[in-house]
């Protein structure tokens, strides 16, 4: 500066006459070194001043001066606080620019580290631009600014460094290292600071580190409250009456924490956020700080707008005042924040004219929409507010009906263009499809028309895997187009329209919707009926077989009514089109009536009626006689799968050979689906139903690898439409579960996580309320899992496994049925011996559980062997482990034991499953009494393995241990 009074008189005559002709040399000389003192009025004179200075320096005479001033003008235009702020950032950032073409990090690294440290500031706090890459931008300068001060060496260069790095960090959107680093960062410069550094200094910093820990608030609660305290701090330092203006903006920040606070009452922490937003503007003078007033009341309208018990209208005037401040032209982001959101007030503020607000509403979208430059805009608010303007000219009421339809859907369309993200891509997709079916010049059919199209296009780029809620919402609207297309007269799209309501009716499920739920469940049900109407109208105007079959698969799926006059009714009518004989109603139709009435007569009767059963048998036999797999493959294939899965679901030994062989020839041929005969779903569910016939076999050990195997295969297949299925995608893992649970080969422990994780799978499809007793039994198979595991926390997997049981346990109480009241005995003893599990030293507690269990003995209902072998099983280990293994306690075990084989005999089970009730006495006699006490009785040391491998040596068994147990009793006593 002494150079410039000295030697150029000229550029000294410039800035003084900029700054004003009194001013004297050495107050310029004050004012050059540190321009950010200078009354904001004066800063475009001294910017204006320093360009025609600068315009006649001799820049090659005196680079580092020319790069000094540019410095200095970048500093005074990054201090300014005016309307201009904007423009004024954007000219700082070509002064520092123009001052770093000189400096060098290795010629002068003190300079060149100060100009891209201001730089980079300028960079975050940039008004243009998209925000993210500025602030990108400026971390990437900051770290190598930061790396040249530290090995310099001075502490209050790298301080002022790593501070506005620490800022930029902490403005990094969702990156929670870098907010955790911004963190570490500040807490060292506020510990430097608060030895020698400036009162402002210090408050900046502590306000600064403040911000950090609220980004992190989102992760811990405890952040907001520590970023709390930080404010407090910070506004000690920097009381009102001295520093208005860092104490309003510190009130201001600390207003946002409150609003960000988890902890404590929501209402409370609204009111005391607004009530310091009004304390802050009160001390921001509207002439030296307006853009400060104008973002503090956008943030207080903010929180109005986001907080349900708030007043609108309060939201609305914070809104207008921000927007009397802030334009277009340099402040285009926060006005488009400000005119988007007093749009959205409008629209949705309680006032005596509704129709006056959405015209206001409409007008502050339209204005935002038409502002120039567009590109400042923040897109995702351009695009909500395209979406929005859409909706409200559906519901505008002044002007024709006409004009406002067309423009609404001028803007949708227009919008779908822009290929939003897809929440906006629905939202506006589903605004769409009803301004087609209002727009009043097309006829009634291609309105629906249209809007069945852009629902179609719209679900094609929607997968339900990735946002079932969304799916769903479009899935919806699709199917009450369908219905309403040619006045629900066209039976194919009724169909379909009935196929998409019972998928949305499983997703609603799995997210526990249950209100949209029985809405999918009634519309499903009502669609059935319409469907059946109709073609009882058309067979009374005109039968035919194809009517008559697809009637009797109408009533045979048919939700509503009286079950048992459904399925006699579609019995009839598959008899009619028997009767009338292949060559009367075509091979087709004859063979599909043979398969419905298999179905239905199974349906009606179960298993029960061995007679039924073989006349349902025949039915899909004489079904395949007239069907060709190269004529009509997927009719012929479900008429295997109908018959493989009778043949399986009656569960004979010989049947279940039978099931399994079909389901061989199935998959062969359906992987053989060269020219797509087959759909995928079918080979999906063969593969499904083919993994529990296994399970199902009596030699289930002997097919448990072939279960995996095609159950792995089955989960691939039914993996893309895990949503839209769930309720089989949730049955299978149950049952993929089961056969690694089952599994003897491999490793038993990942065999184990394999079970876990095929029922947390199974878990995801479910809620508790839409299918209670299976969710429950996949809480009491994961507990049992749990208890199993080798991997984790021996503890923690116990503890999770009680859990497991009590919600098992919950679920079960609250239904009446047979298999869930057994299962409620059962979820107790697994918890009983979880506990004992974790604490080996409780007797009584697991002794009067086990009694409690053998009430499961004595239910008025029939039980089948698995279930009495599982509980007994449990009371011998409750037993064991209450007790010991002394010989009165292991009598008692027994004694329960025995009652459930009596059960098992009494009840006249069939005779093959008493031998799951032989082997678990086996198994319980060779654990206690000889690897345990009778060692002198090592033959029979591993009879439950001589039971896997020959399962008819176990009633020898059984006797053998009679004798044996005989013989020590008189031992023991």
């Amino acid at each position: 500066m002494i150079l410039i009074a000295r030697d150029y008189p000229w550029a000294r005559e410039q800035l003084q006459g900029a700054l004003g002709s009194k001013t004297e040399a050495s107050e310029l000389e004050l004012l050059m070194d540190y321009p950010e003192t200078l009354e904001e009025s004066r800063i475009p004179a001294l910017s204006q001043g320093l360009h025609t200075a600068m315009a006649g320096f001799p820049k090659a005479e005196h680079p580092e001066l020319w790069a000094w001033l540019q410095h200095q003008l970048g500093r005074a235009l990054l201090a300014s606080l005016s309307l201009d702020r904007s423009r004024n950032i954007e000219e700082a950032i070509e002064a520092f620019s123009a001052a770093l073409s000189i400096r060098s990090r290795e010629g002068t690294p003190e300079a060149w580290a100060e100009s891209v440290t201001l730089r980079a500031e300028a960079f975050r706090t940039r008004w243009k631009g998209e925000p993210t890459q500025n602030v990108q931008m400026a971390i990437e300068s900051l770290r190598i600014a930061l790396e040249t001060r530290e090995k310099l060496g001075d502490p209050n260069p790298w301080a002022e460094t790593a501070h506005y790095l620490g800022l930029a960090l902490s403005q990094s959107e969702g990156r929670r290292e870098e907010h955790l680093e911004a963190v570490d960062l500040l807490e060292h410069v506020v510990d430097l600071r608060q030895e020698k550094a400036h009162p402002l200094e210090l408050a900046d910093s502590l306000r600064a580190l403040a911000k950090a820990h609220l980004k992190l608030a989102s992760h811990a609660a405890s952040h907001a409250e520590t970023a709390i305290q930080l404010f407090d701090q910070s506004r000690e330092i920097t009381p009102p009456d001295r520093f208005p203006l860092e104490w309003a903006r510190t009130t201001s920040s600390l207003a946002h924490a409150f609003f960000r606070r988890a902890e404590g009452d929501e209402m409370v922490n609204t009111k005391t956020s607004l009530a310091l937003y009004e304390r802050a503007v009160e001390r921001l003078s509207p002439d030296e700080a307006p853009l400060d007033r104008a973002m503090n009341r956008l943030q207080s309208g903010l929180v109005r707008y986001l907080s349900p018990a708030e007043n609108l209208d309060a939201a609305v005037t914070d809104f207008e005042s921000c927007l009397g401040i802030l334009n277009p032209e340099l402040h285009a982001r926060d006005w488009g924040r400000a005119t988007h959101y007093l749009a959205l007030a409008y629209q949705y503020r309680e006032s005596e004219s509704p129709e006056s607000d959405i015209e206001l509403s409409i007008e502050a979208h339209e204005r935002f929409l038409a502002a120039p430059p567009q590109e400042d805009f923040d897109l995702d608010l351009l695009i909500t507010s395209r979406m929005c303007l859409g909706g409200l000219y559906l519901m505008r009421k002044v002007s024709d009906e006409e004009t406002n339809c067309r423009r609404g859907i001028e803007l949708l369309e227009e919008l779908l263009d822009l290929e939003p993200k897809p929440e906006i891509h629905t939202q506006a997709t589903l605004l769409l499809a009803q301004a087609y079916r209002l727009a009043s010049w097309l006829n009634p059919e291609d309105r629906l028309q249209s809007a069945v199209q852009v629902l179609e296009r719209a679900l094609d780029l929607q997968a339900p895997e990735v946002s079932p809620e969304r799916w769903a919402q479009l899935s919806e609207a699709l199917a009450k187009a369908l219905c309403e297309s040619e006045q629900g007269e066209n039976l194919e799209k009724l169909q379909r329209a009935a196929l998409i309501w019972h998928q949305t009716m499983g997703v609603w499920n799995r997210i526990g919707v249950r209100e949209r739920r029985d809405l999918a469940a009634s519309s499903y049900g009502s669609i059935q009926e319409r469907v059946i109407l109709l073609y009882q109208q058309r067979l009374e105007i005109s039968p035919s077989a194809q009517l008559a079959v697809g009637y009797a698969q109408a009533i045979l799926e048919s939700t509503r009514g009286n079950h048992e006059t459904n399925l006699t009714q579609a019995a009839e009518w598959c008899k009619k089109i028997i009767d009338a004989g292949p060559q009367n109603s075509s091979p087709l139709h004859w063979a599909k009536a043979q398969r419905l009435l298999g179905q239905a007569l199974i349906r009606r009767n179960g298993f029960e009626n061995d007679s039924i059963y073989a006349q349902a048998i025949q039915c899909f036999n004489k079904s395949l006689e007239a069907l060709k797999p190269s004529d009509q493959p997927v009719e012929w294939a479900k008429s295997m799968l109908e018959l493989a899965n009778a043949y399986h679901e009656h569960g004979q030994p010989a049947e279940l050979d039978k099931a399994l062989s079909i389901y061989r020839q199935l998959e062969s041929t359906l992987d053989e689906n060269e020219n797509g005969s087959y759909p995928p779903d079918l080979l999906a569910e063969v593969l499904s139903d083919w993994t529990t016939a296994c399970l199902k076999h009596p030699d289930s050990l002997a097919h448990v690898e072939v279960a995996i195997e095609k159950g792995e295969r089955a989960k691939l297949l039914l993996e893309p439409r895990r949503v839209s299925s769930s309720l089989r995608w949730a049955i299978h893992q149950n049952n993929l579960a089961v056969a690694y649970l089952t599994r003897r080969a491999g490793d038993m422990a990942e065999n184990v996580e394999r079970v876990i994780t095929a029922l947390r799978l199974a878990q995801e499809e479910l809620t508790e309320s839409w299918v209670p007793n299976l969710w429950a039994k996949i809480e009491q198979d994961l507990g049992e899992a749990l208890l199993l595991r080798l991997r984790g926390n021996r503890d923690e997997n116990i503890q999770r496994a009680i859990d497991c049981f009590d919600n098992a346990a919950r679920t079960f109480q609250q239904s009446d049925e047979p298999t869930a009241i057994f299962s409620k005995f059962k979820s107790f003893g697994d918890k009983a011996v979880a506990h004992l599990l974790l604490n080996p030293e409780s007797k009584e507690g697991s002794r009067q559980a086990a009694l409690a269990l053998g009430q499961a003995f004595d239910l008025p209902f029939k039980v089948t062997p698995d279930q009495l072998a599982s509980v007994s099983g449990l009371i011998v280990r409750i037993i064991e482990r209450a007790v010991g293994f002394k010989a009165g306690s292991f009598l008692e075990a027994e004694q329960i034991l025995l009652r459930s084989l009596n059960k098992v005999q009494a009840e006249r089970i069939s005779p093959t499953d008493p031998q799951l009730m032989m082997e678990r006495f086996a198994q319980a006699f060779s654990k206690h009494f000889v690897n345990q006490r009778l060692k002198e009785y090592r033959q029979h040391d591993a009879p439950y393995l001589r039971i896997q491998r020959d399962p008819e040596v176990a009633p020898q068994l059984i006797w053998n241990a009679e004798e044996l147990r005989a013989e020590r009793e008189s031992e023991y006593k």
